[in-house]
């Protein structure tokens, strides 16, 4: 019973801690650039990113521009990082 008793406060405990944990404010983001022929695109461009409220039309409620350096159709960024 005291072992029970034990486990349970455990319990309360960890999700207490992990409750007050931060939503993360930077995400790692990888992506896949090619031409319209499916070639990969290789070199520097500047990409918006965006987060929209709504699947089609309205205003975005976040976005973020980045120059990303693209090498064999790859690229990766740090959003939330500007």
């Amino acid at each position: 019973m005291l072992k029970k008793s034990i486990m349970m406060v455990v319990t309360i405990l960890l999700l207490v801690l992990t409750s007050n944990a931060e939503i993360p404010k930077l995400m790692n983001y990888q992506g896949m650039l090619t031409d319209a022929n499916g070639k990969p695109i290789d070199g520097t461009r500047t990409i918006t990113f965006g987060l929209f409220g709504a699947e089609t039309g309205g205003a975005a409620l976040w976005t973020e521009i980045h120059k990303v350096t693209i090498k064999d159709g790859l690229f990766n960024v740090i959003l939330g990082s500007i």
